[in-house]
């Protein structure tokens, strides 16, 4: 959104008056500004605005406002030149509602909406209905996994380096049983839904030691291991009492 002034001059009361007017249009006063520091900034008293400062010849940050600018002078050269009447001010004026009104080359999208988003806007609606179907393109594509709740499971191996799952078939399982509690989401542990496969962080509990896992380190356990580890676990114990 570019909000267009014509300056008297470039002291820093003639800034500092067409910041306060810009901000009028805008309707709010920025916390922070992104200023490359020049002369005619430094005595401007903006009371409450950070100043965040750009790097020397920073092309992401100046180069916006450069590409800006030359937009707005080829504008305004264009529109006094097909109508000669027109003051600077009504120019400035013409152009500056022209180019908030404009879909943005960057963003795809119109300024003038950006700035006004409200619940009941078309904008607003627009951007929504893609999230979310974004979202659902995301859910859709993930691989799923057939953990559950109480499911038995053994965790995978893990490099003991960088901690990164190796990707071979032959990564060994520790021999340990673990059962899961439930899934991590966004509202809490999850222990009740209608599909587990879109989770991917996963609690797990063995001998009252918990841990909190990604879905990748762990494999189900078929009813006949899990009938191997009671049997073990009995003589063990059988083993002890003798």
């Amino acid at each position: 959104f570019a909000c267009l002034l014509r300056l008297d001059g470039e002291d820093a009361s003639s800034l500092q008056s067409a910041f306060e007017a810009a901000w009028k249009t805008l309707g709010k006063k920025p916390s922070y500004l992104l200023t490359d520091n020049g002369a005619a900034f430094l005595k401007c008293d903006l009371t409450g605005v950070v100043r965040l400062y750009t790097a020397p010849r920073s092309s992401q940050s100046n180069g916006q406002i450069e590409s800006l600018h030359r937009t707005v002078r080829m504008w305004m050269r264009s529109a006094m030149a097909d109508d000669e009447s027109l003051t600077v001010e009504q120019a400035i004026a013409k152009v500056m509602k022209a180019y908030n009104r404009s879909v943005h080359f960057s963003t795809g999208r119109i300024p003038a909406d950006m700035l006004k988003l409200d619940t009941s806007s078309v904008e607003w609606q627009r951007l929504v209905d893609t999230a979310v179907l974004d979202a659902e393109k995301k859910i859709d594509s993930c691989t799923r996994h057939e953990l559950y709740p109480g499911a038995v499971v053994r965790v995978r191996a893990v490099n003991k380096f960088d901690k990164v799952v190796t990707k071979t078939s032959e990564t060994p399982f520790s021999e340990r049983r673990w059962r899961v509690v439930g899934f991590l989401g966004a509202s809490g542990l999850v222990t009740k839904s209608a599909d587990y496969g879109v989770y991917r962080k996963v609690k797990i509990v063995s001998d009252s030691e918990t841990r909190i896992l990604h879905v990748t380190r762990l494999v189900l356990c078929a009813p006949t291991e899990i009938d191997v580890l009671d049997l073990r676990r009995a003589m063990r114990r059988i083993a002890r009492e003798e």
